[in-house]
């Protein structure tokens, strides 16, 4: 029978897996669809010990493991949404067949989305992430087709000054020797985007 415990909206269920206790959150806060979920897990753990069957593992199954324990994050918010673009890809799909081709395949669908390689990555460590999790706190023993795939970033990562900062470098210029000069190098930079030789030939439109 599901119970609530302190502090949590969401009831929790109790049943043996293994011959360990096992107390999950259901992640919801109606009692009936509670007792639907424990009742479901109860039975999948019976077929997994007496009949050897091991339940499919679903990627919403994972990934909602993976988030209900992750309440607390303060990248939960991110997560949801690296959730919810990892399953316009993998929905439906049993996490426990899924292979190092389907990875390459959807870093191939972000790519021609115009993606970056840091992010995809970004997106492909959470659906790692979820599956080391539900390994480890549920013994699910999922394949991780993610390990080993991650593409390559660059070294380094391009950052743009903001209207204050320029304005405060531009500040400080004006006060060292000739920095009425300097100041007006730099907001030239600024303003054009171009790079420091171009902005020594730049002799103004026209």
């Amino acid at each position: 029978m599901p119970h609530k415990r302190k502090g949590s909206p969401y009831w929790w269920a109790s049943f043996v897996e293994r011959g360990k206790r096992i107390r999950r959150s259901t992640g919801t806060p109606d009692l009936n669809e509670a007792k639907a979920l424990e009742a479901k897990w109860r039975a999948q753990a019976y077929r997994e010990q007496h009949w050897e069957v091991k339940p499919p593992r679903t990627f919403e199954e994972v990934m909602l493991e993976y988030l209900r324990d992750s309440a607390h994050l303060r990248s939960i918010e991110t997560l949801k949404m690296q959730t919810t673009i990892l399953r316009r890809f993998f929905g439906g799909r049993d996490v426990g067949e899924l292979t190092g081709q389907d990875i390459k395949s959807y870093t191939r669908w972000r790519r021609e989305a115009g993606r970056a390689n840091a992010t995809i990555n970004r997106e492909l460590a959470a659906l790692s992430s979820a599956i080391n999790h539900c390994n480890k706190e549920w013994e699910w023993g999922l394949p991780n087709p993610v390990k080993g795939r991650m593409l390559k970033e660059p070294h380094h990562r391009e950052r743009y000054l903001t209207r204050a900062e320029v304005g405060r470098l531009v500040t400080e210029a004006r006060k060292l020797r000739h920095g009425d000069l300097l100041a007006d190098f730099i907001e030239l930079a600024v303003h054009t985007g171009c790079r420091r030789g171009s902005c020594w030939d730049w002799s103004g439109p026209g």
